[in-house]
């Protein structure tokens, strides 16, 4: 469950150019959504 929230997560914040500098993908969200579960 918390991959698919990962997944989303990943989606919404690489949707905007900005967003995808700023953060190295699944490196930061993966222990993100660890952290919500």
């Amino acid at each position: 469950m918390a991959r698919s929230d990962t997944r989303l997560l990943h989606l919404l914040l690489t949707s905007d150019g900005s967003c995808l500098s700023l953060w190295p993908g699944p490196l930061l969200i993966e222990p993100a959504a660890a952290t919500f579960d």
